[in-house]
């Protein structure tokens, strides 16, 4: 099923495709999909190069990227702003900026990895 099918799914809120080896390109548009909770696609680094969105749903609780071919900056205001993420993972990736400390210090977080980047 192409990424674009997947936006279109209106009751998706949980997307799990960890260790699979996918390749082509990662469904971005899921992580901007209004009422998606949880994000789960590590281990699959043969995706095409692609960057976290700028607009992320603001229902985003669980975010697992690690070792998927991550590359860019965490767009630090966006990300900071979710108040219902808890899990943040995104080591073993080519994220090429200073890691935003609000991620750090933010209410709720119980879980974030940023090793082995950039």
């Amino acid at each position: 099923m192409p990424a674009t099918e997947r936006c279109a799914l209106t009751e998706l809120y949980y997307f799990n495709v960890g260790n699979n080896d996918l390749t082509g390109a990662f469904p971005v548009c899921l992580l901007e999909k209004a009422g998606m909770q949880t994000m789960e696609a590590s281990r699959n680094d043969q995706f095409s190069a692609w960057s976290l969105p700028s607009n992320p749903a603001s229902s985003l609780e669980y975010v697992s990227v690690y070792n998927c071919n991550l590359g860019g900056t965490v767009p630090a205001t966006q990300w900071c702003a979710l108040t219902e993420l808890y899990y943040f993972h995104v080591g073993s990736n080519d994220l090429t900026c200073a890691f935003p400390v609000c991620l750090l210090e933010k209410a709720g977080m119980q879980t974030m990895y940023a090793y082995d980047n950039v």
